[in-house]
């Protein structure tokens, strides 16, 4: 479902039904509009920042880019990709943090 409704989104931005520097709607905005949950939406959401489409400024909502700030549609990585790359994340921070804690546990003076 959030990738139909990223999908959606780019093309509006595409077609300029949100121009470059225009906020989008707010998420219970969109939510209704979808008729679909918080985190589909966030889920959209992130997976267009990813892309470089639109830029979120806490406090202030999420707002579209120029063009030029634009990442090739080719690298956009699907949204399966952000899970992925949030299940790397969380298991480097347990190797990292082991890896630094031995590190400590065997520090020599050299």
């Amino acid at each position: 479902m959030s990738e139909n409704v990223a999908d959606e989104l780019l093309r509006r931005i595409q077609a300029k039904t949100y121009m470059p520097g225009e906020k989008l709607p707010s998420t219970a905005v969109l939510c209704t509009e979808f008729d679909v949950s918080r985190t589909v939406i966030r889920e959209a959401i992130a997976s267009l920042k990813l892309g470089g489409r639109i830029v979120t400024r806490q406090g202030a909502g999420t707002f579209v880019t120029t063009e030029d700030r634009w990442v090739p549609h080719f690298l956009a990585t699907p949204i399966d990709d952000v899970r992925a790359a949030l299940e790397i994340l969380e298991l480097r921070i347990g190797v990292e943090t082991q890896a630094a804690f031995l590190a400590a546990q065997r520090k020599t003076a050299q």
